[in-house]
């Protein structure tokens, strides 16, 4: 999908002294010390326009969510809104609101800088990774000093709470459509998110349901802010089938993809492949333009990936249903083998669509986790920044519907149906991909 910016400078300036005439707020202008603390009043002028701009913007946002639930959590919040508080109280406070949407295009966060402060400041991170399994939290991997803690090993509680409760919390700091769509979030992102939630950092106890505790020290946080070419696209072979890995969409990285394409097709015709899975797996999305560039090389099929896009305009509702087809281009190395799509709950938004067009289009065979999107999704998302807080709210302008045969609230089901367990998850075993390599081989 595209991603449009709100980038401010004017426009926000002209709107701030319309908003400020109208409502009576007086908006703090954004060079000021951000770590300072903002006033009650300035943080209910923020609250009230992010719970305008979300209505503003979207002309549906109760696609998964009700009215009622997102309006208690807003009165909630607003009898807590009577005292100044930092930035990041506020965020703390307001991010389940948004979360409560289940729209992982509708989502909110703190300005870069806050993250960078605490790194620059010596934070330290939990030092493991997790696995998630029915409301329950296991060790996955132990990057701490303390080598008497086992990979398998359940956690009861992290500085005192419960897991249960901790992850509740958790998840409501993700935007998300489903529970497992949130897992597969809370998994990636644990370390940070205890930062997020709690303001956990350098020192964890943990209580262990064997009835064991460990005080354990946290590590810096070493992982790039992007993700290199190489780590985004990659190919191997084995045992004659080709793996593409394409873990995101975004178009910045059009050329690379290109590139990558052109050098992978024209391995696979040297190689003589005639079986070729695509894992698109935790893909979060980005720009259908590449998917085009990739369907070039695997369909001659005419597709479409909505049927409709539906959108504010002027303060009204408008549906576009004109979609012309697209039509993939001839290129050298056209694959003309099986084709194999690995899917699961993370394959989200361009990804997700692109998921969609594969199987309603009949390009090959999807294996692996349904999809956490329905067959309308969000889209379109503009960047909002709160003027007294700088938090950053992204909200989508359009709701696009996908061609189906089963209605709008249908999800997407792979042809072979695999839910990895809590076993695979720890042993690292990859039951999906094994799955789909024998298929592919014809076992």
């Amino acid at each position: 999908m595209r991603y449009h910016r709100n980038l401010i400078p004017f426009y926000l300036s002209l709107w701030l002294i319309l908003d400020a005439l109208i409502t009576g707020c007086n908006y703090t202008p954004l060079h000021k010390d951000p770590f300072r603390k903002v006033s009650a009043v300035e943080l209910k002028c923020d609250f009230n326009d992010l719970v305008r701009k979300i209505h503003a913007n979207s002309f549906e946002p109760y696609l998964i969510h009700t009215k009622h639930q997102t309006d208690s959590i807003a009165a909630t919040i607003k009898s807590k809104l009577d005292d100044s508080m930092t930035v990041v109280q506020f965020y703390r406070l307001i991010r389940p609101y948004v979360s409560a949407f289940n729209d992982a295009h509708l989502s909110l966060y703190l300005p870069d800088l806050y993250y960078k402060q605490f790194k620059k400041n010596g934070g330290k991170l939990f030092p493991f990774s997790v696995a998630i399994d029915s409301q329950r939290l296991f060790i996955k991997d132990n990057l701490s000093t303390d080598n008497s803690i086992k990979a398998g090993t359940e956690i009861a509680s992290i500085n005192g709470i419960a897991t249960k409760k901790l992850l509740g919390d958790m998840f409501s700091f993700i935007s998300g459509d489903t529970y497992p769509y949130k897992v597969g979030a809370a998994e990636e992102r644990f370390p940070l998110l205890l930062w997020r939630v709690y303001g956990f950092d350098n020192s964890f106890d943990i209580a262990f349901t064997n009835g064991k505790h460990a005080t354990v020290k946290g590590i810096p946080d070493t992982k790039p802010d992007t993700t290199s070419v190489n780590d985004a696209f990659n190919f191997r072979i084995v045992k004659n089938v080709g793996i593409m890995k394409i873990s995101e969409l975004v178009y910045d990285k059009k050329k690379a993809f290109d590139q990558y394409l052109q050098n992978t097709f024209s391995q696979i015709k040297q190689r003589n492949i005639n079986a070729l899975i695509i894992d698109i797996r935790g893909d979060g999305g980005g720009s259908t333009q590449l998917v085009r560039d990739l369907y070039n090389y695997i369909s001659a099929t005419p597709y479409i990936f909505g049927t409709s896009e539906t959108y504010m305009e002027n303060g009204k509702v408008k549906t576009d249903y004109t979609i012309k087809p697209d039509t993939p281009a001839t290129v050298n190395n056209r694959f003309g083998g099986k084709v194999f799509l690995l899917i699961d709950p993370q394959t989200y938004s361009t990804a997700f669509m692109m998921a969609n067009t594969f199987q309603y289009y009949k390009m090959g065979i999807i294996v692996g986790d349904s999809s956490a999107e329905q067959m309308q999704i969000s889209g379109e998302v503009n960047e909002i920044i709160l003027p007294n807080t700088g938090l950053e709210l992204y909200c989508p302008t359009t709701a696009f519907t996908l061609p189906n045969r089963g209605g709008a609230g249908k999800r997407l089901y792979p042809d072979h149906y695999i839910v990895p367990s809590l076993q695979d998850k720890l042993g690292k075993k990859d039951t999906v991909l094994n799955y789909c390599l024998k298929l592919a081989a014809g076992k």
